[in-house]
Formats: structure tokens, sequence, C-alpha cells
């Protein structure tokens, strides 16, 4: 839905025994990341450039994140 055909996987780091996740960039541009939470309700800090968010993730869940217009491409 979100990972489109033709995207390729990027950089990412980071993560815990809780978390796992993987980043992706469409050839439109748009960055796509996907985090599992494989254990309890947990916050999760995410930084891109110069920015940076804080999101909440339900227990054993997988949280999608999609950044439509990204400065330029990977």
């Amino acid at each position: 839905k979100f990972v489109k055909p033709g995207a390729f996987c990027i950089h990412s780091e980071g993560g815990s025994e809780q978390l796992n996740f993987a980043g992706f960039q469409n050839e439109d541009g748009s960055i796509v990341l996907n985090i599992i939470n494989n254990g309890d309700e947990t916050e999760c800090k995410i930084l891109w450039k110069d920015r940076m968010a804080i999101r909440k993730l339900k227990k054993h869940s997988i949280t999608t994140l999609k950044w439509n217009n990204p400065v330029s491409k990977i």
C-alpha cells in the first residue's frame, strides 16, 4: 500500500530488541518507514535530518510512517 513497486530499501539504524524497522524510498521520492513493535506499548523517537518525531507504539503492532515530499532523493 505504501511501499510501491520499484521502491528500494534505504539505510536506517537504531532499534532495540523490541523494535524492528525498515526504510524505503519510492520512485516518486517519498520515504516510508515500517516499525514493528514486538513487545509492550512504548515510545519511539524518529530522527530525520533536522527533525524529530516521538511516536507512541501500541503493543505488538506495525506502524507505517510516510513522508510525501522529502527534500531530495537519497
